[in-house]
């Protein structure tokens, strides 16, 4: 609700409470969930064996909370004043409704427990969860001078959020309708004489919260490998790549504003793979006669001869070991993992033959990724031991 000819407020994030830690290597990007079709910001953090990601959630750094999870706050509305914040979402569209912005010094600012990003759940003992979002619109501000709202952080904030932010021009009219898409502001432009209205006193044992990032996935670099791949095709994602582990987990899709960032982030992650699997390798070998020594170990996609863009393409892992070549499903961890092989040849009896492989885009150079065929198998073999390399350019 906004009244007109009145300075805007000015909007907060509380980008203050956002902590990074400076390991090896850290930033800021977007990882897409592909079950939920939903993208949010994450924290990566790189270090020699382990890429962790982390996602903001807001924590409890002083006082007593019963539920953690869960923050029940209190608004008393200003007589010239609303309650300081703005909506999107609504059960209209499957969003929960969310806290789109907070504007300084009004009154859900002063209480420093809300959060954009926060879930609305319940209004006055109320629950919302299943509202539309003009219901739960027409709930706060009707509310009377109080207003209890219990709110929940969501770790994975919607991506409608991250929607050119646009109010459709708010009116006083209660039973007008709003749009979830956009927010529905539940403030006034400040109040009487301009000058913010004072915080209540705090607590003594006040509960006090703020955003922090928070470790959520640790993936183990060994043996991992980086893929850019669309799953189940040859296409190419743009600026965006995955990291699996050696046992099948993944970071889901990391995606990067620019394509400088993604490859900078995808060849510090196969930098560190590439250390650790020649580390490993050293391991294996110290173990091993001389004429049983691993030479080299890595990620490859095998596909049928002759069609390297076949979508039932799989990736197998490849380790040239004394006298014979090897492919597994997996990489083999113990000594006897190396009796598991999925196939093994002896290297007097095969013929490798190294084609280049050009795809879509024209590109052809010696960046390209090599076909290798061992007698009747062909797989498609990367140049790093972790990393696709690019070879033309697909969205």
């Amino acid at each position: 609700m906004n009244v007109t000819g009145k300075q805007q407020p000015e909007l907060i994030e509380r980008a203050a409470s956002l902590l990074v830690s400076t390991p090896t290597k850290s930033g800021i990007a977007l990882l897409y969930n592909e079950e939920t079709n939903n993208t949010y910001d994450v924290c990566l953090k790189l270090t020699r064996e382990l890429l962790t990601i982390q996602k903001l959630d807001v924590v409890c750094t002083s006082g007593s909370e019963s539920q953690v999870n869960h923050r029940t706050v209190v608004l008393r509305r200003q007589a010239t004043g609303g309650l300081g914040l703005s909506i999107k979402g609504g059960a209209e569209h499957s969003v929960p409704v969310v806290i789109s912005k907070i504007f300084k010094d009004q009154v859900a600012d002063q209480t420093g427990k809300l959060f954009v990003g926060d879930a609305v759940l319940q209004v006055n003992g109320i629950n919302v969860e299943h509202c539309t979002h003009e219901e739960v619109v027409h709930l706060l501000r009707t509310a009377g001078d109080e207003v209890t709202v219990t709110v929940r952080y969501l770790r994975e904030v919607p991506s409608f959020l991250k929607l050119p932010l646009g109010s459709p021009g708010l009116s006083t009219n209660y039973s007008r309708v709003s749009s979830p898409l956009f927010d529905s502001g539940l403030h006034l432009n400040g109040n009487g004489n301009n000058t913010a209205p004072s915080p209540p006193s705090p607590l003594a044992n006040e509960p006090k919260y703020e955003k922090r990032w928070l470790d959520a996935v640790s993936l183990p670099l060994l043996m991992a490998r980086v893929s850019r791949y669309k799953g189940g095709t040859d296409k190419l994602r743009s600026n965006c790549f995955e990291v699996f582990t050696l046992d099948g987990a993944n970071s889901n899709i990391l995606q990067f504003c620019t394509a400088a960032e993604s490859t900078d982030w995808l060849q510090a992650i196969s930098s560190n793979i590439s250390d650790l699997t020649q580390e490993n390798i050293k391991v294996i070998n110290t173990c091993c006669a001389s004429e049983d020594q691993v030479v080299h170990m890595g990620w490859a996609c095998r596909s049928p001869a002759g069609n390297t863009a076949d979508p039932t393409a799989a990736f197998k892992f490849l380790a040239l070991r004394g006298p014979y070549f090897y492919i597994f499903r997996s990489p083999p961890i113990s000594a006897a993992d190396w009796g598991h092989a999925e196939t093994t040849y002896n290297l007097y009896e095969v013929l490798f033959k190294v084609h280049k492989v050009c795809r879509e885009g024209g590109c052809c150079d010696s960046k390209c990724h090599h076909l290798i065929v061992v007698a009747v198998f062909s797989c498609l073999v990367d140049k790093t031991h972790g990393a696709d390399e690019e070879c033309g350019s697909t969205s």
